[in-house]
C-alpha cells in the first residue's frame, strides 16, 4: 500500500467521519425481543450490525450519519456534527431569516460562505430543523445533486421523515419555517474513500479516543461476565434530546403548554402505567436512560430522560406501559 492510500485509510478511520457508538443505549442489545431496526433500515451501506451487540463496519461506512439521525437513544450519534450545525444556523440567523444546507457532492456550494456542509442530507433531524428555527431561522434551502444516482439513496427517506416531522411540529406551535428543495445536476456522488482535511488537534484527539476504546475492549475481552453487565448500562439522554427540549421551550406559546399533540415521530413521549401494573421492575431495569423510577408503587417517566423508545413498554410482562406523543 503506498503512503497516499495508507493515509486515506487513517482518515476513513478519523473519528470525525463515524458516529460514536453506545452498544448499551441500542435497544435491540438491550432487548433481544426489540422490534427497533430504525438505523439498519436507514443504513445504505449495511454497515451495522445489532444483535448481539451494536456494531459498526468502519470499512463499509460513508458517513452519510443517517443512522444517527433515526437513532432515538444515542446509541449512534454525532454530537458534534449536530453541535456543528448549531453553529452555522446562528451565525446564518444573525444576517438572515434563511440558511441553506448542501451535501457534500455540490462542489460549487464550498464557495458560499453562508452553507454548511454536510456529508450526506440523510443526516439531517428534524431535532436539527427545529433547532434552527429556534435560533431565528424561517427558511431552509436543502441542496444535493442527484440523489437517485448516489450510493447514499437509501438515506433520503430518513430526510423526507425529519422535514415533515419538522414541518408539522413548527406549524402546530404557529412558527413560520419553510423548507425548500433544491437538485443540483452533473453532481459526482463522493466515493465512500472521500475524506474532509482533518487538523492536529483532531487527529490527536483522535488517536486518544483510539487508545481509550483500545483499553476499554482489552478490559471486556478479559471479563466477559463484565461485559454482558454493561448490557443495562444507564447513561444520560444524548446532547440532542436536551437540545430539542430546549428549543421547544423557546419556540412554545408564551402563554405555554397546549391541548396541541406534537407528532409521535419527535422522540418526547409521555408513559403512562396502567392499574393492571405489578412493579416487578423490568422497565426500570431496561430504560437505557433510567427515566423510569416508582413513585406511589407504580413506574412514572422523567419526561427530560425520556427518549420515547417505547422499550418500558416492550419488556412489560404484562402491557400496562403506554408510550405516547406529547403535547405542545
Amino acid at each position: 500500500m503506498d503512503r497516499l492510500k495508507l493515509l486515506d485509510a487513517g482518515l476513513r478511520a478519523f473519528d470525525m467521519l463515524l458516529p460514536d457508538v453506545t452498544p448499551s443505549l441500542c435497544l435491540a442489545t438491550r432487548y433481544r425481543g426489540s422490534t427497533c431496526r430504525s438505523c439498519l433500515d436507514a443504513c445504505p451501506a449495511s454497515a451495522l450490525t445489532v444483535s448481539p451487540w451494536l456494531e459498526l463496519d468502519a470499512d463499509a461506512c460513508r458517513s452519510c450519519g443517517a443512522c444517527a439521525a433515526v437513532c432515538r437513544t444515542g446509541a449512534l450519534a454525532l454530537a458534534h456534527r449536530g453541535a456543528a450545525m448549531r453553529t452555522a444556523f446562528r451565525s446564518a440567523a444573525a444576517g438572515s431569516p434563511s440558511a441553506t444546507l448542501a451535501c457534500r457532492c455540490v462542489e460549487a456550494a464550498r464557495a458560499e460562505d453562508a452553507m454548511c456542509i454536510v456529508p450526506c442530507l440523510g443526516t439531517v433531524s428534524a431535532r436539527d430543523l427545529i433547532a434552527a428555527a429556534a435560533l431565528g431561522i424561517q427558511e431552509i434551502n436543502l441542496v444535493s445533486g442527484d440523489c437517485w444516482e448516489c450510493p447514499d439513496a437509501a438515506a433520503e427517506a430518513v430526510l423526507h421523515i425529519a422535514v415533515s416531522t419538522a414541518e408539522g411540529t413548527l406549524a402546530l406551535l404557529h412558527r413560520p419555517f419553510d423548507v425548500t428543495r433544491t437538485q443540483t445536476s452533473g453532481c459526482r456522488p463522493q466515493t465512500s474513500t472521500s475524506s474532509p482535511a482533518v487538523s492536529r488537534r483532531g487527529l490527536f484527539d483522535y488517536v486518544a479516543r483510539g487508545l481509550e476504546r483500545a483499553v476499554a475492549g482489552g478490559i471486556a475481552q478479559r471479563d466477559p461476565e463484565r461485559s454482558i453487565k454493561s448490557i443495562h448500562k444507564q447513561s444520560a439522554p444524548p446532547a440532542a434530546h436536551l437540545w430539542l427540549i430546549e428549543d421547544l421551550t423557546t419556540l412554545r406559546p408564551r402563554a405555554g403548554r397546549c391541548a396541541t399533540t406534537l407528532p409521535a415521530s419527535l422522540p418526547l413521549a409521555i408513559v403512562t402505567v396502567a392499574p393492571e401494573c405489578d412493579c416487578c421492575g423490568l422497565c426500570l431495569r431496561y430504560c437505557p436512560h433510567g427515566a423510569l423510577h416508582l413513585d406511589a408503587s407504580l413506574p412514572t417517566a422523567d419526561e427530560l430522560r425520556c427518549t420515547a423508545c417505547g422499550l418500558c413498554a416492550e419488556v412489560c410482562p404484562s402491557s400496562s406501559l403506554r408510550v405516547g406523543p406529547v403535547t405542545a
